[in-house]
């Protein structure tokens, strides 16, 4: 398509802004004013869809097709930035810009085929669902004769194939996973004094609901939620026993305390972080189980923690108050704390 240039006036295909190319170019390395933007911008137009668009996104030009300033600006600053990618990718080799994308493809295949969805897979890469949809899918593969059709693409930029490869299986939260690992972190926190009332409420669940969990009364599956806030609670907790502000609270801890010793529950250093989600582990330090530590190197390490003499009990599996006391009494224990005391 010729037409007239408003620069030389002669008949030549129009570049940008009506000039032709020779045009153009001279007035860009000049700064002329014939580059300012002569056309007003459009009005500002209401998003549509469900997800709301702000002003300045590439988004509401392309969909809602605003015209502001702002939507302006931006897709130029994007189509600008594309360009520039564009030459380096051309200047470079094909070999150090792109990633075959059969491999990329093949990664985002065995996560979904795990459980997760594509569009998660894009929200933990940190990509947009429109970049991940091309690389899976293709444009109209459901209709080839379309003319837009586009098969699933060949190659894929360097920077977005890292990013999507780098992502690693991780459940929704409503996955159904085994419950052994929150059962016996509920269960090290009730015999270490916190009731099952206060993890409850802590939890956000109802008691009943707990207590099944905790006593794992044909509960054998709970969801990847439930398990990461119970597992965030125990992390807390662990190394935390709780300390009562009245003698109602003293007492629900000497309650729970019992109940855990009426079950045989272990406490948290019974059990190793790496083996605590094993359904075949064994706690440590337990009658009929096989000890890593003594009771005496035990106390040795929450006395180093800064655990007090009535509280060791609890935290050492079935241990009483005299063996507490007996550790202490032993001649290398005594030698570590007069030393710390003078």
């Amino acid at each position: 398509m010729s037409t007239t240039c408003v620069t030389c006036q002669q008949p030549k295909k129009i570049l940008a802004r009506g000039m032709c190319s020779a045009c153009y170019q001279k007035a860009r390395a000049r700064g002329l004013p014939a580059l300012q933007r002569t056309r007003p911008y459009g009005p500002e137009r209401p998003c549509t869809h469900q997800t709301s668009h702000p002003h300045g996104a590439r988004a509401r030009y392309v969909l809602d097709r605003c015209r502001c300033e702002k939507c302006t600006a931006s897709t130029r600053t994007y189509e600008n930035e594309r360009e520039r990618r564009r030459a380096i990718e051309k200047w470079h080799a094909n070999t150090s810009a792109l990633v075959p994308g059969d491999t990329v493809r093949a990664h985002l295949r065995e996560l979904m085929d795990a459980g997760m969805g594509w569009k998660r897979i894009a929200a933990a890469a940190g990509v947009g669902c429109s970049t991940v949809y091309p690389i899976l899918y293709g444009k109209h593969l459901s209709n080839p004769a379309h003319p837009d059709h586009r098969p699933p693409r060949k190659q894929v930029r360097r920077e977005v194939a890292e990013k999507l490869l780098a992502v690693r299986y991780m459940p929704a939260g409503g996955t159904l996973i085994e419950s052994t690992g929150a059962r016996r972190r509920l269960q090290a926190l009730v015999a270490i004094g916190w009731s099952q009332t206060r993890l409850a409420a802590v939890l956000g669940m109802e008691l009943a609901n707990l207590n099944t969990l905790i006593l794992g009364r044909g509960q054998r599956m709970v969801t990847q939620k439930t398990a990461d806030a119970v597992r965030a609670l125990y992390d807390r907790c662990w190394l935390a026993p709780p300390i009562p502000a009245n003698r109602f609270e003293q007492s629900g801890i000497t309650r729970a305390r019992h109940v855990a010793q009426d079950h045989d529950w272990a406490p948290p250093l019974a059990w190793d972080d790496d083996e605590i989600d094993d359904p075949d582990a064994r706690p440590q330090g337990l009658p009929g189980a096989t000890p890593a530590l003594s009771v005496t190197e035990q106390v040795v390490e929450l006395l180093e923690i800064g655990y007090s003499v009535t509280e060791i009990p609890s935290r050492v599996g079935r241990a009483s108050l005299a063996d507490v006391l007996g550790c202490i009494r032993d001649r290398e224990l005594k030698a570590e704390l007069t030393r710390r005391a003078s």
